[in-house]
């Protein structure tokens, strides 16, 4: 028995017009009646009672109703769970986040566990410009990480931009809350190589010479834990994320910047051809759906 003759003897059932029935399954009545004499002729009775006035169920036709109605409604359920076999069967995830994202991490990662259990993810912490590349490779699926990148064959999701804020030793400085990004910029700063910040360092220098400054970098460290490591020692002030800093954790001070402040801007990529992806669909939408709530 085929699936689009139950589609259309349906379709009949609930307009009891043939018209009707046939413009909302894109046929023309004469298919219609057609494959419905098929279907009759296939059950061994009239499934309908017509007149040039009306039409109607006959009492095979309203008891076959039922189970049809039942029979499509198990195919569409086999069917999603094929679907949803195959974005997840058997898959591994690749994902990779800059520490940036540290907070938002677990509960994205929960959401996603209870959406697609049968799916392996694999999670590492890698910088933008590497994650840029791993993407092109292939070697990831999905990357949270920090605008503009070099490569056009990426999709992003631009997500909702992390304000830096100052973070220091209040025993040897003293910033108010609001500090000025000028003001900040007087004192020594902990900065990051520029290998690893390239795009982030070039905003940094654009921002003080607006100040009419120049940064003074005292020292460069190598991770974000290591920048408040050095902060919290008194080596200078380091610049980090809003939300890097766990408080209870550090003996550091924390100032948010205001007058201009520097934002590190933040995406979900993946590749282009994945854009159908149901998987990185999932994913990317619970991303953007935490980074909004944060």
């Amino acid at each position: 028995m085929e699936y689009r003759r139950l589609q259309l003897f349906l379709a009949l059932a609930d307009e009891l017009h043939f018209r009707r029935a046939a413009t909302r399954c894109n046929v023309t009545p004469s298919v219609l009646t057609e494959q419905l004499k098929r279907l009759e002729d296939e059950l061994g009775g009239p499934l309908f009672s017509r007149t040039t006035r009306s039409v109607a169920l006959t009492p095979l036709g309203s008891a076959f109703r039922v189970e049809a109605r039942a029979a499509l409604d198990r195919l569409a359920q086999a069917k999603l769970a094929a679907k949803h076999f195959v974005a997840g069967g058997n898959r591994t995830l690749r994902m990779s986040f800059t520490p940036a994202f540290m907070s938002e991490i677990p509960r994205v990662l929960a959401a996603f566990r209870a959406l697609h259990p049968e799916t392996k993810l694999f999670v590492q912490e890698m910088g933008t410009v590497e994650a840029e590349s791993a993407l092109g490779r292939r070697e990831i699926d999905l990357a949270l990480l920090h605008p503009p990148l070099d490569r056009a064959d990426l999709l992003l999701c631009d997500l909702q931009p992390k304000p830096l804020e100052a973070v220091y030793d209040p025993k040897v400085f003293a910033l108010r809350d609001d500090v000025p990004l000028q003001d900040v910029l007087t004192h020594p700063l902990i900065w990051h190589p520029h290998h690893r910040a390239p795009r982030l360092t070039a905003t940094l220098f654009a921002r003080a010479e607006a100040c009419g400054c120049l940064p003074h970098i005292v020292a460069e460290a190598g991770s974000w834990a290591a920048a408040q490591v050095m902060a919290a020692g008194g080596v200078g002030v380091a610049l980090l994320p809003t939300g890097i800093v766990t408080e209870g954790r550090s003996n550091a001070a924390v100032s948010a910047i205001d007058a201009h402040p520097l934002s590190l801007e933040c995406a979900v990529a993946t590749r282009r051809n994945d854009a159908d992806d149901p998987l990185l669909t999932d994913l990317t939408r619970l991303l953007s759906d935490a980074a909004t709530a944060h």
